[in-house]
């Protein structure tokens, strides 16, 4: 992925984000492929790591990459925007599964989702 490309998408998921109306005081690290992972959010410097890259090189859909900085930055809200108490071995309570219900249901609505990604 070239520079240009990488800016591009990054504000294009900005863009969308604000559209959700979920913050966007953190930063935005996309890189290549993960044999693990698939989105990262680290609390500590508030930096959403978006693994961009299928294992063959090529750029994943915009829908699964959007699904997932979703996902990515609800943590990011939780943790900087609301009286959230983390519990040791829990990253994905109630509050977070409503909250990643509510903006991916948004987000196909404002069809910035194709509904076949969401499973």
């Amino acid at each position: 992925m070239t520079l240009e490309q990488k800016t591009k998408l990054e504000k294009r998921i900005r863009k969308d984000l604000e559209k959700l109306g979920l913050p966007l005081d953190f930063k935005l690290d996309v890189r290549g492929y993960s044999k693990t992972y698939n989105g990262r959010y680290n609390p500590n410097n508030d930096t959403v790591v978006l693994y961009s890259l299928r294992k063959n090189g090529e750029l994943r859909e915009y829908d699964v990459l959007l699904k997932i900085v979703i996902h990515e930055v609800i943590h990011h809200y939780q943790w900087k925007h609301t009286d959230y108490k983390r519990v040791k071995g829990i990253m994905h309570n109630e509050e977070f599964k409503r909250l990643e219900q509510y903006y991916l249901d948004k987000a196909e609505e404002l069809g910035l989702i194709d509904p076949i990604f969401r499973r």
